[in-house]
């Protein structure tokens, strides 16, 4: 690994470090859901949830409006824009290069009542807003459509179950549904929890009912890595994967049916082929006090490589796994040459075999 690349993950982990000493909320609504395949048994759901939320300090939006807003982003995301034109308001989706591999991951809302025309908020790592506006404007050509970032203007806040592993679908009372710009499902997966945009000066405590900020300032995190949802640079490093490796097609984030976009033909072969060796899965480390850099190959029991270890928060992590090899025990080196025991699991909302 480079110096430099080596310093860009040191200051992407950094600060999700720093977003992590912070954060706060969320809760549901409809989501549009292209390729949903989530399936709750009865038994599994509460009747009773203890939810807690946290202000996502460490993503950030951009505005995306104008005239030609949805054909500009139909034409360079992987998932159909043309659903938002229906029922639904959240969107889980990818930005790719022409080789196929992925740029950014990114939620997009519909927000009308914000403009005239067209308009919808982009959200991104705080880390990549810049660079994603910047890759976007050279695709605008004439287009009317206008890239601002507005992280400044609002918070995300999520809400989720204060238990890190529960799948229980929320159950959440909005008071002021007036004082949200924005309030769905996370669109990735619904009982993952609920994404709610407020203005600055408005706290999720005072939207919400029954609901408080979690104790654990890495909460967020942790159930993300429990559950294995990427998000972001580190688990998405970009120009280094592939968004099906990503569970892009498991998390409702791309369309096979929407035609052209940039990376789309690598896209659609690897889908219609139906191999994909190596996917994104949640490790579970046996020690907290290590320092693993991100890239670093895992081994498994007869020392074959087997992947590469993403980024952890505590004991919970992603890996870039061969799902065929991960069976039994696995171990990353750190830099310091310790050897560290994990573990990975299929995620309960993949697909049955």
């Amino acid at each position: 690994m480079s110096v430099l690349r080596r310093t860009f993950h040191s200051l992407l982990r950094r600060s999700l470090q720093s977003a992590v000493k912070h954060e706060g909320l969320i809760k549901p609504a409809a989501v549009c859901g292209l390729h949903t395949t989530t399936v709750l048994p009865s038994e599994s759901r509460s009747t009773s949830q203890n939810l807690s939320c946290q202000a996502l300090t460490h993503r950030g939006l951009v505005r995306v409006a104008g005239k030609d807003a949805s054909d500009f982003l139909q034409g360079l995301i992987t998932n159909d824009m043309r659903c938002m034109e229906k029922d639904c308001s959240t969107l889980y989706a990818m930005m790719l290069n022409v080789q196929g591999r992925v740029l950014y991951d990114m939620i997009i809302y519909k927000i009308n009542e914000l403009s005239e025309e067209p308009c919808y908020l982009m959200e991104v790592e705080n880390t990549v807003v810049q660079d994603i506006i910047k890759d976007m404007k050279r695709y605008k050509l004439r287009k009317k459509v206008d890239l601002t970032p507005v992280q400044d203007e609002y918070t995300i806040w999520a809400i989720f179950p204060e238990s890190s592993d529960t799948l229980d679908e929320l159950n959440v009372k909005v008071t002021k549904p007036e004082s949200s710009i924005s309030f769905s499902s996370d669109p990735r997966l619904k009982s993952f929890g609920c994404r709610m945009i407020l203005s600055t000066d408005v706290k999720a405590s005072e939207v919400v009912n029954d609901i408080s900020t979690a104790s654990d300032p890495a909460a967020y995190h942790i159930r993300r890595y429990c559950l294995g949802l990427g998000e972001g640079p580190l688990d998405h490093p970009p120009g280094n994967c592939f968004p099906l490796e990503c569970n892009a097609d498991f998390l409702n984030g791309v369309s096979f049916d929407k035609g052209c976009y940039i990376g789309q033909e690598l896209t659609a072969r690897s889908h219609h082929t139906g191999v994909i060796r190596k996917r994104l899965m949640p490790i579970k480390l046996n020690r907290t006090d290590c320092d693993i850099e991100p890239g670093q190959k895992v081994h498994n029991a007869v020392d074959k490589n087997v992947g590469k270890f993403r980024n952890a928060v505590r004991d919970y992590g992603l890996a870039l796994l061969r799902v065929a090899d991960v069976k039994g025990p696995l171990t990353v080196t750190t830099p310091n040459g310790d050897v560290v025991e994990v573990t990975a699991n299929k995620p309960c909302w993949w697909p049955q075999e």
